[in-house]
């Protein structure tokens, strides 16, 4: 049977993390990003989980809260070969779950991703509010999306 377990991100799971980024690039993240996700998790780290898929690392994702009002989902991707296995759906339920745990008092959640994702985060009721054509990268747009809370 299949298990998926979700846990804190420790500093021995940089280089897996890393790995897993760099078979998302280019086609979700563009390849400099890879310092900007370094520095997230210096000052994110404790709010930033691994997804473990049969005992190994299959992808990550985590929060912040940028303003007292809001949350923020952050850095969220996956091995390739595992999509379609539910663990984006896990994770960001998860993310979901604490944030509203451990910050009663979030108005909304909100999300900074790409054309790429968009269809993903609505279905958890994020509604795109601007868009940033080659915010990223170029062909890689960024997508505003929120959710009340």
């Amino acid at each position: 049977m299949k298990s998926i377990n979700i846990r804190p991100f420790r500093n021995s799971d940089l280089s897996r993390v890393l790995d897993i980024f760099r078979l998302n690039t280019p086609s979700f993240f563009a390849p400099p990003e890879i310092k900007d996700l370094k520095e997230y998790l210096d000052q994110h780290q404790g709010t930033y989980c691994v997804l473990e898929y049969n005992s190994k690392i299959a992808g990550s994702g985590g929060y912040h809260i940028p303003d007292e009002r809001t949350g923020r989902l952050s850095w969220f991707f996956f091995n390739p070969e595992l999509q379609g296995h539910g663990l984006g759906k896990a994770i960001v339920k998860h993310c979901l779950e604490e944030l509203q745990i451990n910050h009663p008092n979030l108005e909304s959640v909100e999300v900074w991703t790409s054309q790429y994702a968009e269809g993903f985060f609505s279905k958890f009721g994020f509604k795109t509010i601007r868009i940033e054509e080659d915010h990223w990268a170029k062909r890689i747009d960024l997508y505003l999306m929120k959710k009340q809370l």
